[in-house]
C-alpha cells in the first residue's frame, strides 16, 4: 500500500471535538524504555504524520485542520509528586476507568501512578497484563543508599545470585518491562546497578565472567538504548557511553578470535541441562560453546552502542561497533547457521576440532531475529515455530524440538532443564523477534495471525487454576506449571509480556527522535483497544482505536493524543495487515526531575545496623522483614511481614534502631492485611527517641489520614534528629496488625550522584576507597568530597582530594587509602560511605554507601582452642548426636589422617567434641578429607556447634552438587540460608565464625577464602551468651547414601584478650623555614609492662603523609615530622597504628593545633 493512501485517511481533528479530561490524574502510565532493536529498513513506506504539507498532498484541503501543539509538561520549578511521593500522571486523557481495571490490586494508588493503563477486548490478554504489572512491583526491591533499587528474578533466592538477589539472567527483560514505568527513578537505580554499582564486583560463581553483570548472558547495551528510546532522556544515555563500552568488551575473554564468534556455557547462557550439554560430559553445566544467542546479544549490543556513539558524535567509535557488528553477523552466517537444515545451531567446543554444529535445533536459534541479525532469507527456520515435529505445542513454543532424541530427556526429573518445557524465558524473545521479522518483512511465510496464535498461546500459558500466573517453566502439552517450586518460583520475573501488548500487539514503536512509530498487529477482528496515558518523551501518548466510536464516545477509527490534545485521527485501515506504519510527531518533554531521596532504614542484609525493634512479633513472622527492601502483601505465599498476631499486650509497635543520630522527616510503612486476623490498625502513633524517652512526632501530616493495610501510609513532619523511631499500633478489635515495610528518607540533591567502590578491606591494612561524583543537567562547582566511615576506621587522601567543579552530566573520582578500626572482625560486613557537598556549607549535599567485607583469615583468633589431625585414635574425644531416626547413624574411625564415616545405606551423625568450646567470637575449621562420589542425594559434610540431636547450627557441604547452606535448628532468631552451588572440593578448608550473636560460612577456593553465607542467632543458639555457648559443642556431621565421607583435621580457634602494647602518642605543629610541619611521636612503653614485650610496627598518618617503622622495641620511639607544604595547617588528628607481634592492631589518635607561619 502506497503512502497516499494512508494520508488521505489522516484527519486533524481540534480539541474542542475530542472527548478527552486534562485531569489524567488518576490513570496509569507508565514508562519503559523498550526500543526495537537495529534492524534492516521496511521496505514498506512510513508514512508520517508531519503537519500540513502532508496533509495538504494526500487529501482536500477541507479536512485538513492545524495540529494542536502538545500542553507543556509538568515543569521542573513544581513538585510533579503525589502526596505518596508518586509520580503525578500530568495532562492526559481519562476514557478508560482505571478504578475498575485495578480492582482487586493491593495499592491501587501505585499502578495508577506508574502503569499504562491498556483496555482491550481480549479479556484473558488483559488480566495478564496488570497482573504482570503487579509481578514487577514485587520484584521490585530498595537496597541501601548508594545503590537504591534493583529487580530480583525470584522473590526470594539464591546463593548464586548477586548482591541484593539480582540476577542478570533475565535484566534485559526485566528493563524492557520497567521502561514504560512513569517513575524513572526504579530503572535508572537499576541500570546504575550493573554498570556502575554491585554488579561490577567479581562473581561468586562464574569463574569465567569479569563480574556479577556478566554472570549469565545479559543483552544490557540494547536494553538500556531501547528503555532511553521510551523515556527520551538521552542525555543520560549519552553518559553512559564508557560504561556501556565497558560491557560489551568485557566479553572478550568469551570471543574466540579464530572463529570471530563468542562462546558461552549452556549453564551460564541461563539454558542449563539441554541438548548442547547432553553432547558434552556435563550434562548439566554443558561445555564452551558458540550460540546463535550470546552472538546475538552482542550483535544487538555492538549496534545500540554504535547508536550511543552516534548521538555523542564519536562516529569514529560507531563506526568501529558497526563494522565488528557486521563481522559477527558473518561468523554467525559462515558457522552457525546451517543451509541444508535451515536453521541457526550450536557449535560444542568440545572435542569437535571440526567445528560441527549441534544435531539439535534448539530455542536459541530463534534469538537473532529479535536482534535484527536474521537475513530474510532465513526465514523459513521460523516455520519450525508452526512444525509438530519442531516446536509446535498447545502450551509453547518448545525450547527443544520434538524431533530431537534429547526432547524430554530429563525434563521430568525436576528443575530446570532446557530440554523440552516451555519457558516464557525464551517464548517472549522470540515473539518479539517475530513481530520484527513481520514488520520488516523478513518472516518468510509467517503471517500475523501466526503471530497471534502464538501470542494467544503464550496468555493462556499464564495461567494457574484459572488465575493469570507465571512460574519458571510450563509443560508444553499439559495445562500445569512443572517447574513451580513453593515460595521460590511463584510471580517468577524472568520473561517479558508487557513489553509484548505495548510494543508489539499494539504497535508503540519508540523512536529516538519528536516522534512515535505506530505499527500495531492487533486481530482483525478487534473492534476497540487502548492504551492510555502512555508515558513517552516526557508526555503522555493515548492510542485508542473505536472501529464504530461506541466503546470511547470520541468517535470512529484510529486516534492519538499527545498530552491530552488529539494529533492524528486516521481510518481502520491503518490497523490492517500490510499497511504502512504510522509515525506521530511527539514534541520532547521536559527531562522528569523527581526528588531523590534514600532509604536510611534499609538493611537487606542483616547488617549491625539498622535494626528492628519490636514489643512482640509472631512466631511465624520476623521483624527484620520490614527492612529488607521488600514489598508483598497477601498476593504471594512468601513472607516479609511484622505482625503482631496473638498478642497478649493492648498495644503493640514496632521501629528502628539507627546507628548514629540521623535526620528524618518523612516515615513510610506499608501495612499488610490478609483475609481475616490481620486488618488495618484501629490507630497508631510514630514516636522518636530523644535520648531519655520515646517522644510523639510533633506536626505529623499523614497519607491516609487512617491507616491503611496493603498499602503505603506516609507520615511527614519537620525534620528531627534520632537515633531511633517506632510506630505504635493499636488494633482493631480482636484482630491484629501487620508491616510488610517500614522505611525513613532522607532528600538527596538531584544535582550530583555519589557512587562508592571499596576493595576488599583486611584488619590492619588500608586498602583503596574509590568516590566518583556525576552531575546531571547542570554544572556544579566546588564540591567536597569526604569518605563515611565505621566509627576507627581512618582514610588517608591519594592524590588530590580539594573540591571538585563538574559540568554538565560530567564526573570525577576522588581516592582513599582506608584502614579498619584495630577491634574490625576478620570476614565482618561494614559500610563504607562518602559524602558530597556544594553550594556552601551543608546548603547541598547527597551521599552514598557501599557495603563490603573484610577479607577472612582463621590466623586472626591467634587462640587454637584444640587442632586434631588424627593421627591418632581421637574417638573418645567425641560425642554421638543422630538429627534424624529415620536414618543409621555410620561407622565412624579416627587415626591415620583422618576422622571418617561409613555406610552401606542413607545414614546421618553428628559429632561433638566434649572438651573444647566456641568463644563468642572465634572459628571452628575443618579440612576436607574425601567425599564418598556415590551419592545420589546425600554426600554432604556438616559443621559448626551442636547442643543436641535437633539443636543446631550447621553448615552443609553436599558434594552430590556441589552446593551449600546452613541448617539452624531449635535456636531463635535465625533461619537456614540455601548457598547455591559452591567450589569447594576435597583438601578445601571450611569454617563456621562466630560473632556475638551471629555465625558465618566461609570456604576455601582456589586458597582463598570466600563467603557463603550466615545468620543472627539466638535463644539454645544465642551464641553472643557465653551460658548457651558452653552447651554447644564444636561439631563435624557425615551425611550420604552410601560409601565414605571424611575430614583431614578439625580445628577451633578463638580470638585471644591478650594485654595489648602501651603506646603514648602526640603531635604538635610547628614551623621550619617558612613551612607548616606536623610531628608525631609515638614513644611505645612495653606490653604488659613497662619494658617488656616484643618490638612492634608502626605507623604514623598524617593529612600530609604516612610513615612505618618497623621493629620499634619497648622504650623507643616512633618518629616523624610531615611537611604541609604551605606556610599554614589548619588544627587536624594524627593517627597511629601498632602492629605487635601476633598481628593485633591497635590505633591511638592524637590532635594537633593549627599554626600558621
Amino acid at each position: 500500500m502506497g503512502a497516499t493512501v494512508v494520508f488521505c485517511c489522516l484527519l486533524w481533528e481540534s480539541v474542542a471535538d475530542s472527548a478527552v479530561s486534562r485531569a489524567g490524574a488518576r490513570t496509569g502510565a507508565l514508562r519503559r524504555r523498550r526500543t526495537r532493536m537495529p534492524r534492516p529498513r521496511s521496505t514498506r513506506a512510513l508514512a508520517l504524520v508531519s503537519g500540513l504539507l502532508a496533509l495538504a498532498l494526500a487529501a482536500p484541503a477541507a479536512a485538513a485542520t492545524t495540529p494542536t501543539a502538545p500542553a507543556p509538561p509538568v515543569t521542573a520549578d513544581d513538585d510533579p509528586t503525589t502526596p505518596l511521593d508518586r509520580p503525578e500522571v500530568g495532562p492526559g486523557t481519562s476514557f478508560v476507568d482505571v478504578a475498575t481495571k485495578l480492582d482487586g490490586y493491593a495499592d491501587p494508588d501505585w499502578y495508577a501512578a506508574n502503569v499504562p493503563v491498556v483496555d482491550l477486548p481480549d479479556a484473558d490478554a488483559e488480566a495478564v497484563y496488570y497482573y504482570r504489572w503487579r509481578v514487577l512491583k514485587e520484584h521490585l526491591r530498595y537496597t541501601e543508599p548508594g545503590t537504591g533499587w534493583v529487580l530480583t528474578e525470584f522473590l526470594d533466592c539464591c546463593g548464586y545470585a548477586a548482591p541484593y538477589q539480582a540476577i542478570n539472567a533475565a535484566a534485559g527483560h526485566q528493563l524492557a518491562e520497567g521502561r514504560w514505568l512513569r517513575d524513572q527513578r526504579y530503572l535508572d537505580d537499576y541500570e546504575d546497578y550493573w554498570l556502575t554499582g554491585p554488579g561490577q564486583i567479581e562473581p561468586a560463581q562464574n569463574p569465567e565472567a569479569a563480574d556479577w553483570a556478566h554472570q549469565y548472558s545479559f543483552w544490557a547495551v540494547t536494553a538500556i538504548v531501547e528503555r532511553a528510546k521510551v523515556t527520551g532522556d538521552l542525555d543520560r544515555l549519552r553518559s553512559l557511553q564508557p560504561e556501556l563500552e565497558t560491557f560489551v568488551e568485557d566479553w572478550g575473554n568469551q570471543f574466540d578470535a579464530d572463529l570471530g564468534l563468542y562462546w558461552q556455557t549452556p549453564e551460564y547462557d541461563a539454558k542449563e541441562s539441554s541438548p548442547a550439554s547432553y553432547a558434552t560430559d556435563r550434562d548439566y553445566a554443558g561445555r564452551h560453546t558458540f550460540r546463535p544467542s550470546i552472538n546475538a546479544y552482542l550483535y544487538g549490543d555492538m549496534l545500540a552502542l554504535a547508536e550511543v556513539a552516534t548521538l555523542n558524535g564519536d562516529e569514529a567509535t560507531a563506526t568501529e561497533y558497526r563494522d565488528r557488528a557486521a563481522a559477527l553477523r558473518e561468523a554467525v552466517d559462515t558457522y552457525l547457521w546451517d543451509d541444508e537444515r535451515q536453521f541457526f545451531y550450536d557449535v560444542v567446543d568440545w572435542e569437535n576440532p571440526g567445528h560441527e554444529r549441534l544435531r539439535d535445533r534448539l530455542d536459541v536459534g530463534f534469538v537473532p531475529w529479535k536482534f535484527g541479525l536474521a537475513s530474510p532469507e532465513q526465514a523459513v527456520a521460523l516455520d519450525q515455530l508452526l512444525d509438530p515435529q519442531g516446536f509446535a505445542a498447545p502450551f509453547g513454543p518448545t525450547v527443544t524440538e520434538r524431533r530431537s532424541p534429547d526432547f524430554w530427556r530429563s525434563a521430568d526429573q525436576g528443575c530446570c532443564k532446557w530440554d523440552g518445557p516451555s519457558w516464557p524465558f525464551s517464548t517472549s524473545l522470540t515473539l518479539d523477534g517475530l513481530a520484527t521479522a513481520l514488520r520488516d518483512d523478513a518472516a518468510g511465510d509467517l503471517t500475523r495471525a501466526d503471530y497471534l496464535d502464538l501470542f494467544e498461546t503464550y496468555v493462556r500459558t499464564q495461567f494457574r487454576d484459572g488465575e493469570p500466573y507465571v512460574a519458571e517453566a510450563h509443560h508444553p502439552d499439559e495445562d500445569r506449571w512443572i517447574y513451580d517450586g513453593s515460595n521460590h518460583s511463584e510471580d517468577y520475573l524472568h520473561s517479558s509480556y508487557v513489553d509484548l501488548v505495548l510494543q508489539d500487539v499494539l504497535g508503540l514503536q519508540p523512536q529516538s527522535g519528536d516522534s512515535l512509530v505506530l505499527d500495531p498487529l492487533v486481530p482483525a477482528d478487534w473492534d476497540w483497544f487502548a492504551a492510555e496515558n502512555v508515558p513517552y518523551h516526557g508526555r503522555n501518548v493515548t492510542v485508542l482505536f473505536d472501529r464504530d466510536g461506541t466503546r470511547y464516545g470520541a468517535g470512529t477509527g484510529l486516534r492519538v493524543y499527545v498530552d491530552g490534545e488529539q494529533v492524528l485521527h486516521a481510518g481502520a485501515v491503518a490497523l490492517a495487515e500490510g499497511a504502512d506504519p504510522v509515525e506521530v510527531p511527539v514534541p520532547a518533554g521536559d527531562p522528569q526531575r523527581l526528588p531523590h531521596a534514600v532509604n536510611t532504614s534499609a538493611n537487606p542484609l542483616r547488617h549491625e545496623y539498622p535494626r528492628p525493634l519490636a514489643s512482640y512479633t509472631w512466631r511465624y513472622d520476623d521483624a527484620w522483614r520490614v527492612l529488607d527492601g521488600k514489598v508483598w502483601y497477601d498476593e504471594v505465599p512468601q513472607n516479609t511481614r511484622w505482625t503482631n498476631y496473638s498478642s497478649p499486650n493492648a498495644t503493640d509497635w514496632v521501629g528502628v534502631e539507627l546507628a548514629e543520630p540521623t535526620t528524618i522527616g518523612d516515615v513510610r510503612f506499608h501495612g499488610y492485611q490478609d483475609a481475616d486476623a490481620v486488618q488495618p490498625a484501629a490507630a497508631y502513633e510514630l514516636e522518636y527517641w530523644d535520648g531519655a524517652a520515646w517522644q510523639v512526632v510533633p506536626d505529623q501530616t499523614r497519607v491516609p489520614e487512617q491507616p491503611a493495610g496493603n498499602g503505603l501510609n506516609r507520615i511527614t513532619f519537620p525534620p528531627l534528629e534520632t537515633t531511633r523511631y517506632r510506630v505504635v499500633f493499636q488494633a482493631a478489635p480482636g484482630k491484629s496488625v501487620g508491616v510488610t515495610e517500614l522505611e525513613s528518607w532522607s532528600p538527596v540533591a538531584r544535582d550530583v550522584t555519589v557512587r562508592v567502590d571499596a576493595a576488599q578491606p583486611a584488619p590492619g591494612q588500608a586498602s583503596r576507597v574509590d568516590v566518583t561524583v556525576t552531575s546531571r543537567e547542570d554544572a556544579v562547582t566546588g564540591v567536597d568530597l569526604a569518605p563515611d566511615l565505621p566509627e576507627g576506621w581512618t582514610a588517608v587522601a591519594v592524590g588530590d582530594d580539594g573540591p571538585v567543579d563538574l559540568g554538565a552530566w560530567d564526573r570525577a573520582t576522588r581516592s582513599w587509602d582506608v584502614t579498619p578500626a584495630p577491634d574490625a572482625v576478620p570476614g565482618t560486613e561494614a559500610r563504607i560511605g562518602a559524602v558530597a557537598r556544594w553550594g556552601g556549607g551543608d546548603a547541598h549535599g547527597t551521599r552514598a554507601t557501599t557495603t563490603v567485607r573484610l577479607a577472612f583469615d582463621p590466623a586472626w583468633y591467634d587462640d587454637v582452642v584444640l587442632h586434631d589431625d588424627f593421627d591418632t585414635d581421637t574417638l573418645a574425644d567425641w560425642t554421638t548426636m543422630q538429627p534424624s531416626a529415620g536414618e543409621a547413624l555410620p561407622t565412624l574411625a579416627a587415626g591415620d589422617g583422618s576422622l571418617s564415616a561409613t555406610g552401606g545405606a542413607r545414614y546421618w551423625g553428628l559429632y561433638g567434641h566434649r572438651t573444647a568450646r566456641a568463644t563468642s567470637s572465634s572459628v571452628v575449621i575443618a579440612e576436607i578429607g574425601a567425599f564418598s562420589g556415590q551419592g545420589t542425594a546425600e554426600d554432604s559434610l556438616f559443621l559448626g556447634l551442636a547442643g543436641g540431636d535437633r539443636t543446631y547450627a550447621l553448615a552443609w557441604f553436599n558434594h552430590t552438587n556441589v552446593a551449600s547452606g546452613l541448617d539452624y535448628v531449635g535456636g531463635a532468631n535465625g533461619s537456614s540460608p540455601y548457598f547455591g552451588l559452591r567450589g569447594y572440593g576435597p583438601g578445601s578448608r571450611i569454617a563456621l565464625q562466630v560473632n556475638g550473636a551471629r555465625v558465618d560460612v566461609f570456604a576455601e577456593e582456589d586458597g582463598t577464602w570466600t563467603w557463603y553465607g550466615g545468620t543472627t542467632t539466638g535463644g539454645t543458639l544465642d551464641t553472643s551468651d557465653p551460658d548457651v555457648l558452653a552447651g554447644l559443642l564444636p561439631t563435624i556431621g557425615f551425611r550420604a547414601d552410601r560409601g565414605t565421607v571424611s575430614i583431614a583435621s578439625f580445628e577451633v580457634r578463638a580470638r585471644s584478650a591478650a594485654p595489648g602494647p602501651q603506646v603514648d602518642v602526640t603531635a604538635t605543629s610547628r614551623c621550619l623555614a617558612g613551612t607548616a610541619h606536623v610531628a608525631v611521636r609515638a614513644a611505645y612503653t612495653g606490653t604488659g609492662g613497662a619494658g617488656l614485650g616484643e618490638p612492634v610496627d608502626v605507623e604514623l598518618v598524617t593529612p600530609f603523609g604516612t610513615r612505618t617503622v618497623t621493629g620499634v622495641a619497648p622504650g623507643e620511639n616512633a618518629y616523624q615530622s610531615f611537611s604541609a607544604r604551605a606556610g599554614t595547617v589548619t588544627a587536624g588528628e594524627a593517627t597511629v597504628r601498632v602492629t605487635d607481634a601476633a598481628g593485633r592492631v591497635t590505633q591511638h589518635t592524637a590532635p594537633y593545633p593549627a599554626t600558621t607561619c
